[in-house]
């Protein structure tokens, strides 16, 4: 459903496919921005990641695995 959201963003068609219904209700309410799917609340997943800021450089880390 993310082609479909950005689809719908930028003024384009698009046609999205999805097996699972958990996800339907999830891209439902992405594209459409639908509160309610066959009687029942679309809530918002609740965020419980934690990201932290680590730099990482590529070049470093090949040059550390041919030593």
């Amino acid at each position: 459903f993310t082609t479909a959201a950005v689809a719908k963003r930028l003024g384009r068609q698009s046609i999205s496919i999805e097996s699972q219904t958990e996800y339907l209700k999830i891209g439902l309410r992405r594209v459409l921005e639908m509160q309610e799917y066959q009687g029942e609340k679309l809530l918002s997943p609740a965020k419980s990641y934690n990201i932290k800021n680590i730099e990482f450089n590529m070049e470093d880390e090949i040059v550390n695995d041919e030593e």
